[in-house]
């Protein structure tokens, strides 16, 4: 029914692409269907397949004593995998060393993360001071103070005041 219906449309619209457009049927579909692949008698699922980039179980297990002690030791997750791999050592992403440390049971000992919600004391503000050009930097890169020329009457205007005589 369909292969009748993309052939009639192709013929009277000249183009293929066209009919399967019409049809709304992908051309990679379209493709498939016209010539599917050879059936697998026991497919192997996503999880159990063997890849090159897939982690070790030796190395799952080191990643995640190290995620455990640097718990223990009060730090995050990202500080343990930067330290792990500022001595040298590479075992696998960052986000990786996320899913596994997802993965480890016992999750007592991983540090809490403070919050906005969390915390009721104030920050203090830092106090910046600048005895040359160049000393302090600030992170508000995106204001931009621009001279400009403004004539006596636009600055009334803008400022709302009245020129007395």
């Amino acid at each position: 029914m369909e292969n009748e219906l993309v052939a009639e449309l192709t013929s009277s619209t000249g183009s293929q692409r066209r009919a399967l457009l019409i049809t709304g049927v992908a051309r990679s579909t379209w493709q498939y269907r016209q010539t599917p692949r050879l059936r697998v008698a026991e497919p192997i699922p996503q999880k159990e397949r063997g890849y090159l980039s897939r982690i070790s179980t030796a190395d799952r297990t080191v990643i995640a004593a190290k995620i455990t002690a640097g718990w223990k030791a009060g730090n995050a997750v990202d500080h343990t995998f930067a330290s792990t791999w500022d001595a040298g050592v590479m075992l696998a992403g960052r986000r990786s060393w996320w899913r596994i440390a997802a993965d480890i049971e016992d999750q007592a000992s991983r540090p809490l993360v403070p919050t906005w919600r969390g915390s009721k004391t104030p920050r203090v503000k830092p106090v910046l001071i600048a005895t040359g050009p160049m000393q302090v930097w600030s992170c508000y890169a995106d204001i931009v103070i621009m001279p400009m020329l403004v004539s006596d009457a636009s600055l009334r205007a803008v400022a709302g005041a009245k020129k007395s005589a």
